[in-house]
């Protein structure tokens, strides 16, 4: 009887000194140095946190029927989107959790979607989804082939189209997400671009001769007037002609320019007057280049090069990555694909 009751006595002693241990870790864990309360989240909720407000550090890249993530100098690929479609102007959003997109699904019209970069869950934001559809329906235009700027990881800048006498004409559209709302900012316009401090819009616009001197309407691949608008003050000034894209690098304060330098292709970096700096890629006259994307840092750039061998054939299209701070620079190949995306995250 002794022996058990010494074993009894024993074991609620230690399970005593075990609640002791866990209230005095509680408390601890609860307390800062200083003997403020702290958050109690586990180290891996603090992680996925982290990871949610950082966003995917990569790049993106449409390859043959469905989109590609991958490390920055394009290593440690792997596919994000499941069905296969034509995916083109990538872009990614500010928060880098997500890819905006045009997709084409057999020959139907272009769908503007998103994709959540964990998990690769796309939402259409478009014509097939109920919940959008009203928007486009009451603003009268489609979405359109065209560069996607994001403004923040609720607005977005695109390209729509609408018929006007039986022929398209190409606009400027912003796209406020959360309120279903798109807003057409310019007609004859495509290609926009938002410089990542807010402060400037970019986009091409149709130049006034066009007809005369091309002969034909004008179309998503054809080069314009690159026009800088401030978005503060709403005014608007022409840079130079016969440009087929432009974007910011990240500090807002130079530009990569996509230009006809006939009867070549050529991409620049400029500053915002449109004054060349370096020629960073140069292509003949069978050839594009196209979606210039800058790295976080900026020094480095990701775009897209096509090609025809010969007449009557489909472009060939290759994605390349090189430095933006030199002429001429090295060109790193990434293979077959096109219309890239760097994303802005920086941790």
């Amino acid at each position: 009887m002794e022996t058990r009751r010494k074993k009894s006595i024993l074991l609620i002693t230690l399970v005593i000194l075990a609640l002791l241990a866990v209230t005095l870790a509680s408390c601890k864990a609860s307390k800062s140095e200083d003997g403020n309360e702290t958050n109690n989240t586990s180290d891996s909720e603090d992680q996925n946190k982290i990871t949610g407000a950082t966003g995917f550090q990569g790049i993106a890249i449409a390859r043959d029927g469905y989109i590609a993530l991958a490390d920055p100098d394009g290593s440690n690929e792997r596919r994000l989107t499941s069905q296969s479609a034509g995916y083109k102007d990538l872009s990614f959003s500010p928060s880098g959790d997500r890819v905006a997109a045009t997709k084409v699904v057999s020959d139907s019209m272009p769908q503007l979607v998103l994709i959540a970069v964990e998990g690769g869950i796309e939402t259409d934001v478009s014509w097939t989804n109920p919940d959008y559809s009203a928007a486009w329906i009451k603003a009268g235009v489609d979405p359109w082939f065209g560069n996607i700027s994001w403004a923040s990881d609720d607005i977005l800048y695109c390209t729509g189209v609408k018929n006007v006498n039986d022929q398209q004409k190409l606009l400027v559209v912003k796209y406020v997400l959360s309120e279903h709302q798109i807003t057409v900012i310019k007609e004859d316009a495509k290609d926009p671009a938002i410089s990542p401090d807010g402060k400037k819009l970019a986009y091409i616009h149709k130049s006034a001769d066009f007809m005369q001197t091309q002969g034909r309407n004008w179309a998503a691949e054809d080069f314009g007037d690159l026009v800088m608008q401030d978005l503060a003050g709403e005014t608007s000034k022409t840079l130079r002609g016969n440009i087929f894209e432009a974007v910011f690098t990240p500090e807002s304060e130079h530009m990569a320019v996509v230009y006809f330098d006939e009867p070549d292709t050529a991409l620049q970096l400029t500053d915002l007057e449109g004054t060349r700096l370096y020629t960073l890629s140069h292509i003949g006259p069978s050839g594009t280049i196209s979606h210039p994307s800058f790295s976080p840092a900026g020094d480095r750039l990701i775009a897209n090069r096509g090609w025809t061998e010969t007449p009557g054939q489909a472009m060939q299209q290759t994605i390349f990555t090189c430095a933006s701070n030199a002429d001429n620079p090295t060109p790193n190949d990434l293979g077959k694909g096109r219309d890239p995306s760097w994303s802005p995250a920086t941790q």
